[in-house]
């Protein structure tokens, strides 16, 4: 991922004063990640909530995520995990992911949905700048396409094309120029000229690097981990679809080593990070933990359609009063009326980066990212080291 620390360097760390094989690149384009979903609303010992706000929620989420920690230690004593001795690196913005999909005209015909993709521009935003200044440009970007986590079960993983890109309102040209990126077949007449907004994701984000053992195995997994607090809007970024935030801890492979000769195959990769993700999901059951079965953007898209299900009746009358070929357009390709609505908002990756630039601190994405915990101050760097066991 573009906004990742540097994997290579945790791996150097790793070996320091190790005499063992160097650690191998992940092979294929597989995006090897197990998310681990946080229920703030279930009952915490003998204690259950008759409040929750999202203070509260991601308060909650926080000591969670000591507790798989701590789980992490315990087996560290057998040496099956070992921390990166860096610690924490928690990122001084706010994750921005504009999910977008296709209009022709009038037509919402969402063809990354109906081809089982999603796709996103993201970007970094300082929304946590000292009041009174004025919001530092956008210097990062990237654009993604993914295959849908829903279409996958827990042994198969999502394909994932990613590379950065300069300005994001033309970001799906730059996309497709570049180098060693084949996206699907389908995509060949789409420009940026047809994509419009769906839903927004921010997230918060604070990680950190482990290596794991494969069990049984001479093979030993390098981990990118986060704790993401998340919460999704509407294509205009004018409320929270959510009142509670999306609370995860996420893993993705990033780099092996090893005598086990099935590293050097991408197969033989998929079957050794899957005994490793076997191992985090029993810790994370023991800690109240399941698997996410949505990705974030399919999660803000569901949180759409919640939201426009209670607070717009005027979809029924929207999709009532299009012309029957339209109708049956949206009918037969199973386009979600939600889907539908939010894309004939109009909203354009041109449009959020204009409202920005031009309204800066006061514009509505960063209104809201603020309202997300600070990234710098959601984990304690303290309190983390002392769940750990340094390589």
């Amino acid at each position: 991922m573009a906004y990742d620390p540097s994997h290579e360097a945790a791996a150097n760390r790793f070996l320091n004063g190790i005499s063992s094989l160097p650690y191998i690149p992940i092979i294929g384009r597989r995006e090897y990640e197990l998310k681990l979903a946080f229920d703030p609303f279930i009952r915490q010992g003998n204690i259950m909530p008759l409040f929750m706000n999202a203070e509260l929620a991601v308060s909650r989420g926080r000591d969670k995520f000591y507790s798989l920690m701590q789980s992490f230690n315990c087996a560290s004593n057998q040496d099956s995990i070992k921390f990166d001795p860096a610690g924490l690196f928690p990122n001084d913005y706010v994750l921005v992911s504009l999910g977008v999909d296709t209009v022709r005209g009038t037509l919402p015909t969402a063809e990354f949905f109906r081809n089982g993709w999603q796709n996103r521009v993201r970007f970094a935003i300082d929304a946590h700048h000292p009041e009174g200044t004025d919001l530092p440009p956008i210097k990062q970007c990237d654009a993604n396409a993914k295959t849908l986590l829903s279409s996958h079960d827990s042994e198969s993983h999502r394909i994932e094309l990613e590379t950065e890109v300069s300005h994001p309102s033309c970001f799906f040209a730059a996309f497709k120029a570049a180098k060693g990126i084949n996206l699907p077949e389908f995509t060949s007449t789409i420009t940026d000229s047809i994509l419009r907004v769906s839903e927004i994701c921010m997230t918060s984000r604070s990680g950190f690097f482990i290596e794991m053992k494969v069990p049984n195995k001479d093979a030993y997994i390098l981990l990118h981990g986060v704790f993401d607090v998340s919460n999704y809007t509407t294509p205009s970024a004018e409320v929270y679809t959510r009142s509670i935030p999306r609370i995860e801890v996420e893993f993705e492979a990033k780099m092996m080593r090893g005598t086990e000769p099935n590293i050097y195959s991408e197969e033989g990769q998929q079957f050794l990070i899957n005994l490793v993700f076997d191992e985090i999901r029993a810790h994370g059951l023991q800690n109240g933990m399941n698997q996410f079965t949505l990705s974030k953007l399919e999660d803000a898209a569901v949180a759409a359609q919640d939201f426009y299900k209670d607070r717009k009746p005027d979809i029924s009358l929207f999709i009532n009063h299009l012309n029957s070929q339209d109708f049956s357009h949206i009918r037969q390709g199973k386009i979600p009326d939600y889907l539908a609505y939010a894309l004939v908002r109009g909203v354009s990756v041109g449009d959020v980066m204009r409202d920005i630039k031009e309204k800066g601190s006061q514009s509505p994405i960063a209104l809201l990212s603020r309202g997300l915990p600070n990234p710098l101050t959601l984990l304690d760097n303290n309190l983390f080291q002392q769940h750990l066991k340094v390589a």
